[in-house]
């Protein structure tokens, strides 16, 4: 009679959970991992090039707290909390290097909202890995489009956080952000101040994607402003006066529900892009995965940044056309 109430007991405790798809399990990792308090560091790999930083991630009355140090490299350090970003570095060109650091949100590479991820990319379980010495469930992401870029992901089976994230194009990696070490243990609040041996440099420069922001958050149901996206894109934001020198230049936020794309559009006579790239029609790689495009079109002067190939965001150029 005993030992059947003790298997009874086991058979309680290793219920195993089985989810109606792969999609259905990632959403529920994805949603566990940013709730995580954690301390590690890891090594990110661009374009054959190898950095290193040092994280520390934490909730405090439900609002995430986030700093990131570069051990390698300009020093620099950028700092969440909530939806305020803050940037500490030596010097401008370490402030440059931080704003394209901040444009990579490892190891929260999912969005929260995965609703509509499945429209865009397929999901693939590819088995079981270790990673900082944690066992870790692997996925393949792969756009249904092939003029985007695929991702390998690894993401640890008890807490949800991705240890290994790896981007590659028609099989060939592009870049690949990988924990070295990593600890799940509570963070103190102190912990997110700013280094005073640093210059604090101007945070709205990189202000989140968000009424706060100064940008107009658009849904769905908003009417169109733009024609010619490829197919799976829609635009959730909108802002005006991005260039400094003419103000009737807009920024908008292109989404296919995993990436998101910058698209600027400028009076070509007074486009600041004009001037970086002389006036030529461009597309290159500008960091690992990061790419830019820019053209003339018609008076406007419209460019593209995010991660995609650049070939690839050229083509976008190509298509689009503002409707107002």
């Amino acid at each position: 009679m005993f030992s059947k109430y003790i298997v009874g007991v086991l058979a309680v405790f290793f219920v195993q959970v089985v989810y109606a798809s792969d999609w259905d399990e990632l959403k529920h990792l994805n949603q566990s991992g940013s709730k995580e308090h954690f301390s590690g560091s890891y090594i990110s790999q661009l374009d054959g090039r190898v950095g290193s930083f040092r994280i520390d991630h934490a909730l405090f009355a439900g609002i995430e707290f986030d700093k990131r140090v570069a051990t390698s490299g300009l020093e620099r350090e950028l700092i969440k909390k909530g939806d305020t970003i803050r940037i500490y570095a030596q010097s401008a060109p370490a402030f440059e290097a931080a704003r394209i650091d901040h444009l990579r949100a490892f190891p929260f590479v999912l969005p929260k909202d995965m609703t509509h991820l499945s429209k865009s990319y397929n999901l693939k379980n590819n088995g079981l890995d270790r990673v900082a010495g944690r066992e870790c469930q692997k996925y393949i992401v792969q756009a249904k489009d092939r003029s985007k870029y695929n991702q390998r992901l690894c993401v640890d089976k008890q807490t949800g956080v991705t240890l290994r994230q790896e981007i590659y194009f028609n099989n060939k990696p592009i870049e690949v952000q990988s924990f070295s070490e990593i600890t799940f243990k509570s963070i103190p609040k102190a912990r997110f101040n700013g280094n005073k041996k640093l210059k604090l440099w101007n945070e709205r420069a990189i202000s989140p994607i968000s009424i706060s922001g100064g940008y107009k958050s658009l849904s769905k149901s908003s009417e169109p402003i733009l024609k010619g996206l490829p197919e799976g894109f829609s635009v959730i934001g909108e802002k005006a006066g991005s260039n400094r020198k003419d103000k009737s230049a807009k920024h908008y936020i292109l989404t296919d529900g995993l990436i998101q794309l910058s698209l600027f559009v400028e009076p070509a006579q007074n486009s600041y892009f004009s001037e970086l790239s002389g006036g030529k029609t461009q597309a290159y790689s500008l960091n690992g995965a990061l790419s830019i495009a820019s053209l003339n079109k018609g008076i406007y002067r419209l460019t593209i940044l995010g991660f995609m190939p650049p070939q690839s965001l050229r083509s976008i150029l190509n298509t689009v056309s503002t409707v107002k």
